[in-house]
């Protein structure tokens, strides 16, 4: 494997802007999403959600089960949700492509 390959930058952000409006949404949600409060939010809702689950089931049957991994984490389903918001605006793609460039 040769480590030596560098990618240009120009590269990256022509792939970026190439996408069509559905990935641009996702990927503006990501970076609008991605504030370290709201992480830190989501992360402690997951675990109090888990846990509620963990303590429900085994008060149900008496013994403790482990979670699925199916379960959607809150950051996820917000980005869902943001993406979707973009995704549906009035916007233009073009409005789009310059709102995620830096």
């Amino acid at each position: 494997m040769n480590n030596n390959i560098k990618i240009e930058t120009t590269l990256i952000w022509k792939g970026l802007l190439d996408c069509d409006r559905e990935t641009l949404s996702i990927f503006i949600a990501l970076f609008e999403d991605s504030k370290g409060l709201s992480l830190l939010s989501d992360k402690i809702l997951d675990v109090k959600e888990k846990a509620q689950k963990v303590y429900e089931k085994s008060f149900s049957k008496g013994e403790r089960q482990d979670l699925q991994n199916d379960i959607k984490d809150h950051f996820s389903k917000r980005i869902e949700k943001t993406a979707q918001k973009i995704d549906e605006s009035d916007l233009s793609d073009q409005a789009l492509k310059v709102a995620l460039y830096p």
